[in-house]
């Protein structure tokens, strides 16, 4: 569940949004996501393997200062666009340098002797690019209800939540389908 616990920020941001102000909503996933980076290093992992969290914590802590420095500004279902860019544009980086964020993760779960194969890696860019699709397609969703002005949090909420547990749900299908054929 360690992908679980480095989207975190963004799962609390979008709940509490829903209810709170966006300010408000952002300091809880900028403390939810400071958290879970303080848990993975302290389980003495490298920053390779704490990348997502790295990411979702420079995001919220710009998105707090922004809206809470500029109270004035609204900018409802854009904030959960931009995040779901800047999710995609993370993992995105992460395929563009040849280190898969899954990678380091996996990695840590893989026997040595497989973890360091070809295989290995380009299973770990296909689950990448799964993650990938999955960030962009919610996030023209997204766009999509910003652009015809929908706001309702039962819309949104649910988009926000299967970007994760689409491409978490194929990753662990894959998973089991290579520990088979292995």
């Amino acid at each position: 569940m360690t992908i679980v616990r480095s989207l975190s920020g963004w799962i609390v941001f979008a709940i509490v949004g829903a209810f709170a102000a966006e300010g408000w909503a952002a300091l809880a996933a900028l403390v939810v996501s400071v958290i879970s980076l303080w848990l993975g290093f302290r389980e003495s992992r490298t920053a390779a393997t704490v990348v997502i969290e790295i990411a979702t914590t420079v995001f919220f802590a710009g998105l707090t200062v922004l809206l809470f420095a500029a109270p004035q500004l609204h900018p409802g279902v854009w904030v959960s666009v931009a995040s779901q860019l800047w999710l995609a544009g993370t993992v995105g980086v992460t395929l563009a340098i040849g280190k898969p964020f899954t990678l380091a993760i996996a990695k840590r779960e893989a026997p040595p002797e497989f973890a360091n194969t070809p295989r290995f890696y380009a299973f770990n860019v296909t689950i990448t690019r799964a993650w990938l699709i999955s960030f962009l397609v919610a996030a023209i969703l997204l766009a999509g209800l910003a652009i015809a002005g929908v706001t309702n949090a039962w819309l949104t909420i649910p988009i926000i939540v299967l970007a994760i547990a689409v491409p978490l749900a194929y990753t662990r299908r894959l998973v089991g389908e290579l520990r088979v054929t292995r």
